[in-house]
């Protein structure tokens, strides 16, 4: 049967994972044994910090370690409830947090529930909530009771939402029209576990555009529910493509495109039977010659892409589909020692670049024995350390290879329990397993670990400081 600090943890556990799941200012990760005895919450608010030069500065991220001690929920002063520290982030400026301690209030009783606690560390974080009357920090009261009236420094509820609303948007996310035609929205649907459907409360944003005109537009959806909470947006993007070619007008005529002399000084050779339509423009162009829709691409007024018509043409024919608007000098066969000199410039180009991977192959070689040079110097200096030198090992990949075994091998038991924080999943180990994680970087020194000695957890770099210092 469990004994009742066990029950009360659990009962923690499931109460601080369903008030939190929501809240987008507070985030909390249990950290441990089930039920866990620590957590990690990371607090998105606005506080004060104090630099070097005494300026203070607002700083919006706080990450807080709570911990229970063994007299835990037992009725008394504030020690026996949860301990709160700041980790990994500045120190708060606050009456009621000295060095990295937070001191939440003044007693505990078993009444109390751990989900409390954690919004009211939040609420002294943004100065919502201070006691200056018996401080921690003399000089961050004496601040405090003479900037009043700038406080708090975020006032926003950090009480989580019950619930949330969530909308899902009908139809494809992304929608390709013609230009010209008619768009017509499918919408979107939005509910609360609360107040049941809220689709009738959507505002959608982005309609309205002009599907004449080519482009891309964001169509915007977004609801909130009676307590104000907003649901995640949900957008779509519709494209307007450009229609196939216009219809020529039946007034205009094509006729047959005439042969160009190509060494005609007249500035219009051949028959002005060729008709272009400009990008943005709103009717063709024409009737022009082939060397005018050679000289109107040379002066970049058109582009290959742009739709033609011509005798013969087919729709949605473009001006690179004219007959002979190619230069007939760009279409010389090149003579044979032309080829053999363009084949020769290929292969130069590709031996260059085969000799520029081997020597970044080379470079890499080098820049990973400068890395082992390194990680042996470590070993040797972790050695010394010690006092002791573990059994020589043949060197192989990893960190440190052989010498976390030896370390490991100071604990009572061979097996370690981890808590992975990349895959947020909790383990056993074996300190050989360990070592390979370590090496393989799916591992990291900042993962929470925990061993009998201790009988608390750790992060990898904290155990291995702390065996380092024991040893004999």
């Amino acid at each position: 049967m469990a004994n009742p600090r066990i029950k009360r943890l659990q009962s923690d556990y499931k109460k601080v994972m369903a008030r939190f799941r929501y809240s987008e200012l507070i985030k909390v990760r249990p950290v441990g044994n089930s039920p866990p005895e620590k957590y990690h919450v990371t607090y998105h608010v606005k506080g004060l910090t104090k630099e070097a030069n005494g300026q203070l500065k607002e700083i919006e991220t706080h990450q807080v370690e709570i911990t229970f001690p063994l007299v835990y929920p037992k009725t008394g002063p504030a020690k026996n409830g949860p301990n709160a520290v700041i980790k990994n982030t500045a120190v708060p400026y606050h009456p009621n947090i000295d060095q990295s301690r937070v001191c939440w209030g003044d007693h505990w009783a078993a009444a109390d529930q751990l989900h409390d606690v954690i919004i009211r560390i939040g609420q002294i974080i943004a100065y919502q909530s201070h006691n200056i009357q018996s401080p921690l920090n003399g000089n961050a009261a004496r601040w405090t009771a003479q900037n009043e009236h700038r406080l708090p420094v975020d006032d926003r509820d950090l009480f989580p939402p019950e619930s949330i609303p969530n909308i899902r948007r009908s139809g494809r996310a992304t929608v390709t029209i013609l230009a010209g035609s008619t768009y017509t929205d499918e919408g979107a649907t939005a509910k609360d576990e609360i107040e049941g459907s809220l689709t009738s409360k959507i505002k959608t944003s982005g309609l309205g555009f002009d599907t004449d005109q080519p482009g891309s537009h964001t169509i915007r959806y977004n609801v909130k529910n009676r307590s104000g909470i907003s649901a995640k947006e949900v957008a779509r993007k519709v494209i307007v493509e450009k229609d196939a070619a216009p219809d020529i007008e039946d007034q205009i005529v094509i006729g047959p495109i005439t042969p160009v002399d190509d060494e005609s000084n007249e500035p219009e050779t051949g028959d002005k039977n060729i008709y272009v339509w400009p990008e943005g423009a709103e009717d063709w162009s024409g009737p022009h010659s082939i060397t005018k829709v050679r000289e109107m691409l040379a002066d970049e007024k058109i582009k290959v892409e742009d739709f033609s018509a011509f005798e013969g043409s087919s729709e949605g024919a473009t001006v690179a589909d004219i007959p002979g608007i190619v230069e007939p000098s760009t279409l010389e066969t090149a003579s044979p020692s032309q080829a053999d000199e363009t084949a020769g410039d290929d292969i130069q180009i590709l031996t260059d670049r085969i000799d520029g991977l081997l020597k970044e192959i080379a470079e890499l070689k080098e820049s990973h024995a400068r890395e082992i040079s390194k990680l042996v110097t470590e070993m040797a200096s972790l050695k010394k350390t010690l006092g002791k030198s573990p059994e020589k090992t043949t060197p192989g990949p990893g960190f440190a290879h052989g010498f976390l075994p030896f370390i490991f091998s100071k604990l009572r038991g061979p097996e370690l329990t981890l808590y992975n924080q990349e895959t947020n999943e909790q383990v056993v180990i074996t300190p050989e397993a360990l070592e390979q994680g370590l090496a393989d970087r799916t591992i990291s020194m900042d993962d929470d670990i925990w061993h009998e000695d201790a009988a608390d957890w750790m992060t990898v770099t904290e155990l291995l400081k702390s065996l380092s210092s024991t040893a004999p």
